[in-house]
């Protein structure tokens, strides 16, 4: 499984290259990048699995460069991608926004371990190549997202 994670900071940095990491001792690839823009970059010229997407970060947000993400999958640019919010708030109204930016997931930091393990099996590819939902989640690129409660339960 190929992800990306864009972090913003320092700590970010830090964060998001000790989660790749981890991701790379499971056995998957992963490829952290450092603000928006380069998401919406590394979105247009390589193909992931998951994005762990820093909502924090210089240049564009990761809710403005997830809202990019879904037009390109809408104007047929790009399969769907399994997308996750991290960030360090966890209210309601922040899950919300995620969900209206058009993520799947929203994770609170720290993230535990558990979790991320847990976000990347959920994160399948059918045999055409298409990722699709955890199981009893199921819904269409352009389609509504789930709603804020929906990320609290998945996780």
């Amino acid at each position: 499984m190929w992800s990306l994670m864009p972090a913003a900071r320092q700590a970010s940095r830090w964060l998001s290259s000790t989660f790749a990491l981890i991701l790379r001792s499971l056995g998957h690839e992963a490829k952290v990048v450092c603000d928006g823009l380069e998401t919406t970059r590394a979105v247009m010229a390589s193909e992931f699995d998951l994005f762990l997407m820093v909502v924090g970060m210089p240049s564009m947000d990761g809710l403005a460069a997830t809202r990019r993400i879904r037009e390109f999958e809408r104007d047929g640019f790009r399969r769907p991608y399994a997308i996750h919010c991290a960030t360090s708030h966890g209210a309601p109204e922040d899950f919300e926004r995620s969900g209206q930016a058009g993520a799947d997931g929203h994770l609170t930091k720290p993230i535990d371990l558990a979790k991320l393990v847990r976000v990347i099996g959920a994160c399948r590819r059918a045999p055409d190549g298409l990722w699709q939902p955890s199981p009893g989640r199921s819904y269409a690129a352009g389609s509504a997202r789930p709603r804020a409660t929906d990320f609290q339960q998945a996780v």
